[in-house]
């Protein structure tokens, strides 16, 4: 569904991302490891139209994404959590999930609030409480479902489970196996080994912008290793 082949990014005079090439396919859960620094989010900003890439291709289904727009980008089923819940502070839950609403594609099941709370429940009691008096823990999986409101195919999760209590990374965890189920294609930025190894199909190193390894979890390489400290 998702494909980087040879992507470049700059920030100023500064080389960012160097020939990052990657796939993602449906019903997938690929992460993206490596240190802070080492490219992750701009490689999810790459793609929904957040950072330009100076070359390379960004595909998704059949479209070049470099010739859209990042609102075009969205509107394609690209889903995206950033790093650092950018919730509306002054906004209820409901307020919160009612603002990402978007029409579903023909064939798919569309996200509704009722459906979000099944996928939250924790989500019920809070609907009528503002943004800005949650927990990080409620504020994350309150991002993540107004995400899901747009009815995305392919979700990028950008440090979902970072400095969430055991218990909350445990209720998002579940809830991006339930999306993976479904046939969500899901690009995960993690730094968390447990999490990484109880959901990613594949994985992809990152180091000072380079893809360092490819491939299984379990097979990774020493270069790897030692890249994250594990």
């Amino acid at each position: 569904m998702l494909t980087l082949s040879d992507v470049n990014t700059h920030y100023g005079q500064a080389h960012i991302l160097r020939d990052v090439s990657l796939h993602v396919g449906a019903g997938e859960v690929v992460a993206l490891l490596g240190r802070n620094g080492a490219g992750k989010s701009t490689t999810m900003k790459a793609v929904i139209g957040m950072v330009e890439a100076s070359s390379g291709s960004i595909h998704y289904r059949d479209q070049d994404l470099r010739k859209l727009k990042n609102y075009q980008r969205a509107r394609l089923g690209i889903g995206f959590v950033p790093e650092g819940r950018r919730i509306f502070k002054k906004l209820t839950v409901l307020e919160n999930l009612a603002s990402g609403r978007k029409p579903a594609r023909q064939g798919q099941e569309p996200w509704t609030v009722e459906r979000a709370f099944v996928f939250f429940p924790k989500l019920v009691e809070l609907q009528d409480r503002l943004g800005g008096q949650l927990s990080g823990g409620e504020q994350q999986m309150l991002t993540v479902a107004r995400t899901l409101m747009t009815n995305p195919d392919c979700l990028l999760l950008d440090e979902p489970t970072e400095g969430l209590a055991p218990v909350v990374v445990e209720a998002v965890t579940a809830g991006i196996k339930h999306l993976k189920d479904q046939g969500i294609a899901i690009l995960l930025s993690e730094q968390n080994r447990h999490t990484a190894a109880a959901l990613a199909d594949r994985i992809y190193v990152l180091e000072k912008g380079q893809i360092i390894y490819a491939g299984a979890l379990g097979a990774m390489s020493a270069q790897a290793h030692n890249t994250l400290g594990w």
